[in-house]
């Protein structure tokens, strides 16, 4: 019994180690020769100069190397060097949530350039999975007039998604969604890899995260992954921002006061619906290239 339940954890450590999380990304670099040929045994370079993150890995005999568990937040520059070859560069390559991007870099033959830089973002690979999504940055989300600007509200961008009003619960001050027409309770939600589900109907714990703090928002309307696949409906997948070498601020607030309102029609008395809202972010370095911080 002892053996199986130390071989038992070696597994699921082995698992946890090598598991692709719902908040980070994973990227495929292929090296090639000026032929095209697979170049093994180049040595690679990825780094992120907003938060100073570096790795670095040798291309295996088909050229490929992989970089699995990997922050969205900030863009990515990879660095391929090979003896006899010149060195080259791809930078601002953006990455997305549960997901694996590519990106193929070829070595020319080493002479009087010596360096080739390629801009451009990689590629992200769909053909292995029938699951359909629709994800918004933290830019779109921004950049998008949301009503009251919920978070839970952003879902309705996009067009499987509807409104659940008359389905009950009218009273929370939330926004609640069926996706493709299944019940309201079917969605399963996640935030920074964790469940974000609430005890009652499953809707929008996280409605109150201000814009400026959310990385990425992703609606999945066949969640066939095995992260999701305790689901029987639909997903909604939420990734925060961290903090980067830049110090950052973002303050907002919105004020509606009940004195400016034209009377509701259908009411004989003024109905007063007042709006006051605020939200703030801020973030920085503690140990630039190190260690940031976030407060949203």
């Amino acid at each position: 019994m002892k053996s199986l339940l130390v071989l038992a954890l070696l597994l699921l450590a082995t698992l946890c180690g090598f598991s692709q999380t719902r908040a980070t990304s994973e990227l495929h670099i292929y090296v090639a020769d000026p032929t095209g040929a697979a170049l093994p045994n180049a040595s690679i370079t990825i780094s992120n100069q907003q938060t100073g993150l570096t790795r670095g890995a040798t291309s295996n005999a088909a050229g490929e190397a992989v970089f699995p568990n990997l922050p969205l937040t900030g863009t990515y520059d990879v660095s391929a060097t090979a003896t006899g070859f010149a060195s080259a560069t791809q930078s601002g390559i953006h990455l997305s949530a549960d997901n694996i991007a590519q990106t193929r870099i070829s070595l020319a033959l080493s002479g009087e350039n010596t360096t080739i830089t390629v801009t451009g973002t990689a590629q992200t690979i769909e053909a292995a999975s029938a699951q359909l999504s629709n994800r918004f940055s933290s830019e779109e989300l921004n950049d998008t007039p949301v009503l009251g600007r919920k978070l839970s509200t952003a879902a309705l961008l996009d067009s499987s998604v509807r409104s659940a009003r008359g389905t009950g619960d009218l009273f929370l001050g939330q926004t609640l969604i069926v996706v493709d027409g299944a019940g309201r309770r079917q969605t399963t939600y996640s935030v920074d890899d964790v469940t974000g589900n609430d005890t009652w109907g499953r809707q929008a714990l996280f409605t109150a995260i201000p814009f400026s703090a959310v990385q990425e928002f992703e609606i999945i309307r066949n969640p066939i992954s095995t992260e999701f696949g305790w689901t029987a409906g639909s997903a909604i997948n939420i990734v925060t921002r961290s903090g980067t070498n830049a110090l950052h601020g973002d303050f907002i607030g919105l004020w509606r006061p009940t004195q400016i309102e034209a009377n509701n029609p259908l009411s004989v008395y003024k109905t007063g619906d007042k709006l006051a809202q605020g939200s703030g972010t801020l973030s920085g370095p503690i140990i630039k290239y190190r260690t940031h911080f976030l407060l949203s």
